[in-house]
């Protein structure tokens, strides 16, 4: 799937933002597999991972708000670069 978004239809209202989404799922699951399968419970060593995870939960909210401003107004939020890290400001 990502495959195909990224060939086709990443010029679209709502590519990037799945694109971003995806993104977002991909470091989620990254850190959130490598906590669970850590064979050590020193959660110094751990921390890092669960950042990861914690960045991946967080940046899905900013996309879910770029979704909803794309297909509000029908133009890509690319178009106005300013309304950017208002969007984005969300995930911080």
């Amino acid at each position: 799937m990502a495959v195909y978004i990224l060939s086709r239809r990443l010029k679209s209202v709502s590519g990037l933002p799945l694109v971003l989404l995806m993104s977002s799922f991909v470091l989620y699951d990254l850190g959130e597999s490598v906590a669970r399968l850590a064979s050590v419970s020193d959660s110094a060593l751990l921390l890092p991972w669960i950042r990861v995870q914690w960045v991946g939960v967080s940046l899905s909210s900013g996309t879910y708000l770029h979704f909803a401003v794309n297909f509000a107004t029908g133009r890509p939020l690319r178009d106005r670069p300013w309304l950017v890290p208002i969007v984005y400001a969300v995930s911080a």
